[in-house]
């Protein structure tokens, strides 16, 4: 059996090296063996040569002229990945990456949505990710919207309007994917990331994963937001010995 601790983090900037070094060690000290950054702020042309004794594996989705969105997926040296593919958006707003670990296969998706027109955004994204797909698919990321306008919100309420709610749910079952937090936590309120202009919390960091692998995650939480305005989401998991490469999304 094979245990695999995922975390998904919207960094805010990861540039300074010192701030790097400490999100790291952060994530080191918790046996985290895949994280999922967001908001890297990585430039294409200037992306930092890192070189972590931990973390050693890193693939990066850069923006090409400013310091500013970026998606990261970092592997611990713990993690013996076999790539089989991987694919970028050209504006830094995710990444898929698919590949064997331990002759299990796995995709990978890190997403990063935008503040608007998340839902065509999204559309997009899925639809590639569909074609894209093999193996276990965990899909992580900052998404901009949350899943339940009333339940995910401090303020009982929510800026992102109910009708895009609602599209976020149809593309989920569309693609027989779940969020896997709310399936563990069914009624309880917590929150990843707190808005100073609106002055409320509102869950809009997680992972989706199919509807099949549910008894996969043995835990899932959030943690303290030390390092941004976000906080990062835990997923814990046991893998079983066998894995079949078949078409995950779209099946019924």
């Amino acid at each position: 059996m094979m245990e695999l601790k995922f975390v998904s983090f919207n960094v805010n900037g990861l540039n300074i090296p010192s701030k790097r070094g400490q999100v790291l060690h952060f994530f080191r000290k918790q046996n985290i063996d895949i994280l999922f950054l967001q908001e890297t702020h990585f430039k294409k042309s200037q992306t930092p040569i890192i070189k972590n004794s931990f973390y050693r594996t890193w693939f990066n989705a850069c923006t090409p002229q400013k310091k500013e969105k970026g998606v990261s997926i970092i592997l611990s040296k713990n993690v013996n990945l076999k790539k089989i593919d991987v694919l970028t958006d050209p504006d830094g707003r995710y990444i898929l990456l698919k590949g064997l670990v331990n002759d299990k296969l796995f995709t990978f998706a890190n997403i990063y949505a935008p503040n608007n027109n998340q839902i065509r955004f999204l559309q997009n994204v899925f639809k590639s990710l569909e074609n894209f797909t093999e193996g276990i698919l965990i899909c992580g990321g900052d998404f901009n919207l949350t899943p339940d306008c009333v339940l995910d919100s401090s303020s009982n309420r929510t800026q992102v309007p109910v009708k895009k709610a609602r599209q976020f749910g149809d593309i989920l079952r569309d693609s027989n994917l779940v969020d896997i937090w709310r399936i563990q936590h069914p009624n309880t309120r917590d929150y990843s990331y707190f808005s100073s202009s609106h002055k409320s919390h509102s869950r809009i960091d997680f992972f989706l994963i199919p509807q099949k692998d549910i008894d996969l995650v043995c835990k899932i939480e959030y943690d303290i937001n030390i390092f941004s305005d976000h906080a990062p989401v835990i997923m814990q998991m046991k893998i079983g010995p066998t894995v079949k490469k078949n078409k995950q999304m779209g099946s019924q």
